[in-house]
Parts: C-alpha cells; structure tokens; sequence
C-alpha cells in the first residue's frame, strides 16, 4: 500500500474488449516498476492501493491523474468517440450527455449504471436480461439479474436507509442481503439483526420501490424472508491480522519457505514466485448447509497470476483450520460459482457447506455439486 500520490499509467480491460469497463493501474512515482491499483470504498472514496501484476498487456493513456487515499476513486470506460472518465460524479455528468451513443452499446450501458448507481435507467437493464434470456434461458439470465443487479441495488438502499451511521456491524450484515429469483417471484433474504436498523417505513418503501422495478422483468415481490441466526460468530476485528500471519507462517513452514506480509492480505517470498492471498471467516450458526462464507476478488485473482505458484487461504476461524487452495483449483471453479459486481468490483461467492456426514465441502451451485476440500487443509 501507498500513503503518497499515485500517479495514473494506464487501464486494462477484464474482458480483453477495447470497449467498456476498464481498471485503472497507477504506479508508485518513488518505485515506477510497482504497478498499483486503488480500492475503493462504499462511498466511492480510495481506501488503499494494492499492488498489481498484470500478464496483460496495459494500455497507455494520456490522462494526467494523480490520487492518493482519501481521494474520490477515478474510473474508466472505453468508448469508440473517446472515454468516459473521471470520479463517479464526472461518468454521471458525461453519460448524460452522451446517453444516445451509449445506449447503441447495452452491455456497456449497463456497466455505466450498474457501477455509477445511475437510477431510472431501468430500460438499459431489461435490455441486457432480455438478451441473456435468449441465450443462456430465463433462470441464467434471472441469475445474472439477481446477482449484479437486484442484491447490489438492494443493498445500496439498506446503506442509505440505515437509522444511525454508528458502525456496528452494518457493512458485513447488508453484504450478506440476497435476492433470489424462483421462477417468476423475487424473495429477498436479510439477516435478521439488520431488522431494527432500518425505520419500517423504510423497509415498506423500499419493498415497493423493488416491486415496481421487478414489473420491468415480468417479476413479482415475493417479500422479505428475515433470517433467524445466521449471522456470524464476532471475531474482534484485531484478531483476524494476527490470525492470518498464524495461518500463512503454518503454510510457509510447510513449504519450507517464508513469506513476507505486502498487505493485510498479500504475502509472498522473497523472489515473487509463491504468492499467497489469505482470507477468513467466522462459523455461520444457521441450520442451513452453509458453514462459512468467503468473497475471492478480481484483484486477488489478478496478483495470484502473477506468480509461479499462487494460493488462496480460507481460513475458519473457530476451528484454526486452513484451506490451501492452488489457483489453477480456484479458477477452474470460478464459472460455476456465483458472483457479484463487474471488472475490478467483482468478487465469487466462496461457500464452504455441510451436507449429510461430510463437512467442508466448496459448494458450487451452478452445477449443484460441491467438492471436497480435504487434501487442502491443514491445522495452524
């Protein structure tokens, strides 16, 4: 990470198109050869840099952009009559005034707003679905609308809705806000301690704001389903570091190597040839099959490839286990996991479920099957 201004050098697009979302790469101006991206917060202000590796090649832009933390985020999107870029107020401002050239391009479109949360743009989207609906079936493209577009709304709503901005635990419970759409009905799973946060009159008036916007898809408002128990067991925020030194000096100890910290969640040796993203998660106490709850972000997915052997450790937290999983295990999971948000917001959703007598199992949903973890634990 970089407390110093850094500088903008150019973009990268997750989908190797020239057109639409593309990440932002900054380089540190004291060490040009360590390539950096921003993180971004809720707000849309840059929380950290990271650092970045790229097998891609990145493009060059003649942008003059220097940002440090605490900064508004800068974004990017390619177009063929030149970009959108700028803070999130910029893209908006710009993308009215190109509205008519974009909407020729929905899928970009869609980026724009999703990423943006520019509202009444419903048409855009239920363009998009009715596109995927053609081609992949009407449950995929429910799917897709459920996770990019229905939960992320819905949780912009709890975030702007909440009675206090005292911080408990609202960012990890409203992280955890679902819709999830059965054939022609939307229900919207919530945890339960997210209940008394939110005025009811706020949760009426979002319940009809969403019904409103479900009749765009040929979709009914099945209503709110309240979770009893599923939150997560507290670990105080100051253990999780030291757990995931713990965890990672274990795994590097059995690899007969040392690993240095980069960040609170990147290690890697000395000549960058193992690299090791660790993450954890508390024990979920539902009744469900679902155990324990990990998101795997683009940005780690990017870092990993950029070395020889690359690892991702979910560690639990209750039961000082570790699962070291290779990243060529993770990536061959990656189409069959669901997932949320687009280019350098997206993120898996990695579950990790109990069914009949076999525990921590990586369930993988889009195929309904879940895989054994066994040959990749290990105690620390």
């Amino acid at each position: 990470m970089t407390t110093k201004a850094a500088q903008l050098y150019g973009v990268i697009s997750p989908t190797g198109q020239s057109d639409g979302f593309c990440v932002p790469v900054f380089i540190d101006p004291e060490q040009s050869n360590h390539l950096l991206v921003q993180i971004v917060d809720e707000q849309n202000y840059i929380e950290s840099f990271e650092p970045f590796f790229s097998s891609v090649e990145i493009k060059a832009i003649d942008i003059n952009v220097d940002k440090k933390v605490g900064d508004s985020a800068f974004w990017y999107f390619g177009l063929k009559n030149g970009p959108l870029s700028g803070s999130i107020e910029d893209i908006r401002s710009q993308f009215h005034e190109r509205k008519i050239e974009i909407e020729n391009s929905p899928y970009i479109l869609l980026q724009v707003v999703a990423a943006c949360q520019i509202d009444g743009q419903e048409a855009a989207v239920q363009t998009v679905h009715d596109l995927l609906a053609e081609n992949v079936g009407r449950a995929g493209a429910n799917a897709w609308l459920d996770t990019n577009v229905l939960s992320p709304k819905i949780r912009d709503w709890l975030h702007k809705s909440r009675k206090t901005r005292r911080k408990f635990d609202f960012g990890k419970l409203a992280s955890k806000v679902l819709a999830i759409t059965d054939g022609n009905s939307t229900s919207v799973l919530v945890p339960e301690e997210l209940k008394s946060q939110i005025r009811d009159e706020d949760w009426r008036s979002m319940t009809e704001q969403l019904a409103s916007l479900l009749k765009f898809f040929d979709l009914r408002f099945a209503g709110l389903i309240f979770q009893k128990h599923s939150a997560l067991r507290n670990i105080s925020n100051s253990n999780v570091p030291l757990l995931k030194r713990e965890a990672v000096s274990a795994f590097a100890k059995g690899k007969g190597t040392t690993l240095q910290q980069i960040t609170k969640s990147y290690f890697e040796d000395s000549s960058g040839a193992l690299r090791v993203v660790c993450t954890f998660s508390s024990r979920y106490e539902g009744k469900g099959k679902r155990k324990y709850w990990f998101g795997y972000h683009e940005i780690w997915n990017r870092w990993l490839e950029g070395s020889r052997d690359g690892f991702l450790l979910l560690g639990c937290a209750d039961t000082r286990t570790c699962f070291a999983l290779p990243l060529r295990f993770v990536r061959a999971q990656l189409p069959n996991l669901r997932s949320t948000g687009i280019g350098k917001d997206q993120y898996w959703h990695l579950d990790l479920v109990d069914v009949a007598t076999k525990t921590n199992l990586l369930d993988i949903p889009r195929i309904k099957q879940a895989a054994t973890l066994s040959e990749f634990a290990f105690k620390f």
